[in-house]
């Protein structure tokens, strides 16, 4: 027979769980946008998804942004609105949960699930880290870039709609704009830890642009915070390549040979990093 005893018990135990319950997805906040994008006579299916999902993703992350300043201490980092944005999307997965496209229309609906504290919080590191501020707006910046040229492009074609240099133009255009889009989603990978997700999504984006130098870098950081140092410095050495006066690649690839013993060429790279910038910290030590 079961005793009062019991019965006051188990209700202890139910409401205890309860409020775990509560206090565990509570925090959790969802924002959804959808967009449909209208294909012209030059769109595929591959390049009118590309433009669907850059929209709902911009209008998700807006929505988001504007929370985060009205609800969570954001409001007090006396940033623009866009700038948030621009970080909330190195922070946050933006999630397809729906899309549909008859042959003109692409109909994209986008997710962003996160808790706007812990978001916040987020925001506040990248703010005060200058090279990965730059770094995102960067990626904005590209990705702006890309959509006025789709835009010019598109409007030739209208004219000239066999013109198969810009037409090839159109779709290169389109690929940047989504190797941008999976950059942007390592970073948000990199910035929870998830290395391999950040290594995937760099990878992605590497293979819609193979001049991505910013793409190569961060992945050679993932490899790197992997301990795969020898895939970093591949990464590092491509970076190198692409952008011979980069200084930070040149101290990222020193610290990668220094990292798997071999240091007189991880000291070579620190030099070499501060005869390009001799701001880099440390540099007064590799100089003299």
């Amino acid at each position: 027979m079961i005793t009062a005893k019991q019965i006051l018990l188990v209700e202890i135990v139910f409401s205890i769980l309860f409020v775990l319950s509560g206090n565990l997805f509570a925090a959790e906040k969802i924002f959804i946008k959808e967009y449909t994008y209208q294909a012209s006579e030059i769109d595929s299916k591959v390049t009118s998804r590309a433009q669907a999902l850059e929209q709902a993703k911009r209008l998700v992350l807006e929505e988001l942004g504007t929370y985060l300043i009205s609800k969570t201490e954001v409001k007090d980092f006396a940033i623009t609105s866009d700038k948030v944005t621009v970080l909330t999307a190195g922070v946050v997965q933006t999630e397809i949960i729906d899309e549909k496209w008859d042959g003109e229309r692409y109909q994209l609906k986008a997710r962003i699930k996160a808790d706007p504290d812990e978001v916040a919080k987020a925001i506040d590191k990248l703010r005060k880290d200058d090279k990965k501020t730059e770094e995102l707006t960067d990626a904005k910046k590209r990705a702006d870039d890309a959509l006025k040229e789709i835009e010019k492009l598109k409007a030739e074609l209208d004219t000239v709609k066999n013109d198969k240099s810009k037409q090839l133009a159109y779709v290169n255009k389109v690929n940047d704009l989504s190797a941008t889009e999976w950059f942007e989603k390592g970073y948000a990978f990199g910035s929870s830890n998830d290395w391999d997700g950040a290594i995937a999504a760099y990878s992605k984006a590497i293979e819609l642009d193979p001049y991505y130098a910013s793409a190569y870098s961060r992945r050679g950081w993932a490899y790197g915070m992997k301990r795969q140092y020898d895939r970093a410095i591949e990464d590092y050495n491509k970076v190198i390549s692409l952008e011979p006066g980069n200084a930070g690649v040149y101290w990222l690839r020193g610290s990668a040979y220094y990292n798997k013993g071999q240091e007189s060429w991880g000291i070579a790279d620190y030099k070499k990093a501060c005869e390009l910038n001799r701001n880099l910290l440390f540099c007064e030590e590799y100089l003299r």
